[in-house]
């Protein structure tokens, strides 16, 4: 084990001596954290918008540089000279495999890193948690793709198994609203999907692929195994997905058809909703009877709508004790996204997340989008004590004197 990891350390080493390896490095942790820098105290959606850069750029690269490295070792003019000794096959895959992934991780470490350092002064301590969530969000993607373009190159023994990787992966986000989103490998809620799916090609080249044309397949009742057990996991992975994604079918079968079965009208009573908060409660509107609600409903990567969450913060901490009450509903494909807001944006009033969210572009589809008549994103709603709607603003950002020019509104003709 000291010795595979000592190969492991001294190829991590010879990869980081890539001038366009640490170029890349360089730029993208000056260039983020001069991005992070710039949006001050919102970490937790610039962590969001963070994740997807990191996942989707340095995946697609990591995938492409995987496929390459795959075949490598193979080509009689560059492949390593401890080909022709008797190391197992499986184990040597291993080796390359863990240190391209080392080398990538490096990398993509240092942007997250950048954007620590940028936004810590505006935001604390809630910077580093978010951008420490946002590493591992996309380190996920990254070992997922990275993952399956290097162990189809090496079984095809050419690039095209990364090019083939990057291709579909591109077909399922071009095809976002014709694709069941249980085929993104960039999504929170299909992790378990696409761990099994490595995992599977990864047993089935190392253990079983390389192994035959190496003439090793002494014993292939462990190889046999391991590839079933992974193709296993992926089965439960899929249905897990599927179970947690919402049937918006016709008729009331579940607790989002209810929500979009109501309509927001003025002077009406809000349409309520029962939302996960990312920390294993519900979100409603039920809890707030007697209380004035500000209900802003919002994408999770929209930065320009970020900028009134701290405001909204600030109106929960200054009128509580008057009974008023914000209260967020996040809308995003990626369940990620929701909580990460929810738990790492370091704001204290109750952020909810619509998993029935479609799309986010205009016009949004959504259970809540469908149950307030929402066209464009956000949209802020302000009731009365009663719940029965007084506003619907939809501007992309609200002041802090502005919102409390709103409440004072309403606390004059409802002080209790």
């Amino acid at each position: 084990m000291s010795r595979d990891l000592l190969l492991i350390r001294h190829g991590v080493v010879a990869g980081l001596r890539n001038p366009g390896l640490r170029l890349l490095g360089l730029v993208s942790f000056l260039g983020v954290g001069a991005a992070a820098w710039g949006h001050g105290a919102l970490a937790g959606t610039f962590s969001i918008q963070l994740t997807n850069w990191l996942g989707r750029g340095f995946g697609v690269a990591a995938a492409l540089w995987f496929a390459y490295s795959a075949i490598r070792d193979q080509d009689e003019r560059t492949g390593a000279m401890l080909r022709s000794k008797p190391v197992d096959g499986a184990r040597w895959v291993t080796l390359n495999w863990a240190t391209g992934m080392c080398v990538w991780l490096f990398l993509m470490l240092l942007p997250c890193l950048g954007a620590a350092i940028g936004q810590f002064p505006a935001a604390g301590f809630t910077s580093v948690a978010s951008h420490a969530v946002a590493f591992g969000r996309a380190a996920m993607t990254l070992l997922t793709v990275g993952t399956l373009s290097f162990m189809l190159s090496r079984m095809m023994r050419s690039p095209l198994g990364g090019v083939l990787t990057v291709f579909a992966w591109f077909c399922t986000m071009a095809g976002a609203r014709f694709v069941p989103t249980t085929f993104q490998p960039d999504f929170s809620q299909n992790r378990l999907v696409f761990l099994g799916l490595g995992l599977f090609v990864f047993a089935l080249c190392a253990l079983g692929v390389e192994r035959w044309r190496r003439g090793e397949m002494r014993q292939p009742a462990a190889p046999i195994a391991a590839v079933l057990g992974s193709l296993l996991l992926t089965g439960v992975g899929l249905a897990n997905a599927n179970g947690r994604q919402p049937n918006m079918t016709t008729g009331v079968s579940n607790i989002w058809d209810r929500i979009t079965l109501q309509h927001a009208r003025q002077g009406e009573r809000a349409p309520g909703f029962w939302l996960p908060d990312g920390r294993g409660g519900l979100v409603r509107t039920a809890p707030h009877a007697g209380k004035i609600l500000l209900i802003f409903i919002f994408a999770a990567d929209d930065m320009e709508a970020a900028q009134t969450l701290p405001v909204l913060d600030q109106i929960a901490r200054e009128y509580a004790d008057r009974g008023v009450q914000p209260i967020g509903v996040c809308l995003a494909q990626d369940h990620g996204d929701g909580w990460t807001l929810a738990r790492m944006g370091g704001y204290h009033f109750p952020i909810g997340m619509d998993l029935a969210t479609a799309k986010t572009s205009i016009p949004p589809e959504s259970a809540i989008a469908t149950a307030y008549d929402i066209q464009v994103l956000p949209r802020l709603v302000i009731t009365d004590r009663l719940h029965l709607i007084r506003e619907q603003l939809s501007e992309a950002t609200y002041s802090i004197e502005y919102l409390r020019q709103q409440v004072g509104r309403r606390l004059t003709e409802e002080p209790r």
